[in-house]
């Protein structure tokens, strides 16, 4: 007992000295340290693969329920317009005609373009539906909203020509007219849609990472992106401009031939207040919605060093981050972040190999 009480007090080191066999000692215990770290592994797979496997996150249900609601929304918004015109016969006249045609075009957005997009969003951009799907998703949403865009800058030929030509196009205003302008809308979506479905072919990522984007070859996004959003633009720009000044002068005819007290006069600037507010709203509207896609889908085509990527944040708030690498060096720049509304933009080096 005396001897074990001496030993007790000595130090491991001490103990494990007296051995003699040390070589088996240092064995039992590199065993038990490479016996800790493969369960800290096991462990850390578990982890991770029942997370993988937990359900969605109370962020990722908020952003469902909220593209489920916006595509309902859109949905039966544009299914409204289009019954309204099919059903109440005063609203059938040449000039609904394109109406029907926009709602028509945002309802396919709506029903085939926004759920697979949906899908994208939610599963961080990973495509698992296969390539076919692919190319006929992307070619939809292509087509749906360039017709989109295409309907809006007719109706605002439309509306420039009843305004400075009530007599004579009034006349000329047909039914048939209305449905070969809008066949020359779709025709048009479909000739900006078809290249990459026949020709040229989308990005569809790699067979780890599989994804769903629209041709990036540069020849066809200037094709696309001039066709369907900057040209249809400056025109749209043109004709509202050009109504705002032919309503002005018909306001100001209307007021010299018929003079009148004040209040007539305060009347008639308030008329042409409202037309001018009307006017800035749609074409605010029209660029704020649109002007931010399209100036960043030339990013990744202009230049093999610098790729542009575009994502709506859906509440409400995003960031700009800049994450920039010298050519020539390893260098990093990161800038400080700068805080936006409902956009977020991230651009990233890609150089490209070879």
């Amino acid at each position: 007992m005396g001897h074990y009480q001496e030993d007790k007090d000595l130090p491991i080191i001490v103990k494990l000295g007296r051995f003699k066999d040390k070589s088996k000692i240092l064995s039992a215990g590199s065993k038990l340290k490479g016996t800790d770290f493969s369960m800290r592994e096991d462990y850390s797979a578990r982890l991770q693969k029942r997370r993988a496997d937990s359900p969605a996150t109370l962020s990722e249900l908020a952003l469902a329920l909220c593209l489920g609601a916006l595509i309902g929304a859109t949905a039966v918004g544009n299914s409204l317009v289009c019954l309204s015109v099919c059903l109440v016969r005063r609203l059938r006249h040449p000039s609904n005609h394109l109406l029907v045609s926009l709602a028509a075009s945002d309802l396919c957005v709506a029903l085939l373009v926004m759920p697979p997009a949906m899908h994208l969003e939610l599963t961080g951009h990973r495509w698992d539906l296969g390539r076919a799907a692919c190319d006929a998703w992307v070619s939809v949403d292509v087509a749906s909203c360039t017709a989109s865009i295409l309907n809006l800058c007719m109706i605002s030929v439309d509306r420039y020509l009843a305004i400075t030509r009530p007599l004579t196009y009034g006349v000329r205003r047909t039914a048939r007219r209305a449905w070969a302008c809008i066949g020359a809308v779709w025709l048009l979506s479909a000739l900006i849609s078809v290249p990459p479905l026949l020709v040229l072919g989308n990005e569809h990522g790699t067979a780890d990472k599989p994804t769903c984007l629209v041709c990036q070859h540069l020849a066809y996004q200037l094709y696309a992106t001039l066709g369907a959003f900057y040209i249809p633009l400056v025109v749209m720009l043109t004709m509202y401009w050009q109504i705002h000044k032919a309503a002005k002068k018909v306001v100001e005819a209307e007021h010299r031939a018929r003079p009148g007290p004040r209040t007539r006069s305060l009347r008639v600037a308030v008329r042409e207040r409202k037309a001018s507010i009307t006017l800035g709203i749609i074409l605010t509207a029209f660029t704020a919605c649109w002007l931010p896609f399209f100036a960043l889908a030339l990013g990744p085509s202009l230049s093999t060093m610098w790729e542009a990527q575009f994502r709506v944040c859906w509440n409400g708030w995003g960031k700009r981050e800049w994450r920039g690498r010298t050519t020539l060096g390893a260098k990093e720049q990161q800038p400080p972040l700068v805080a936006l509304t409902l956009v977020d933009v991230t651009w990233r080096h890609a150089r490209l190999q070879g």
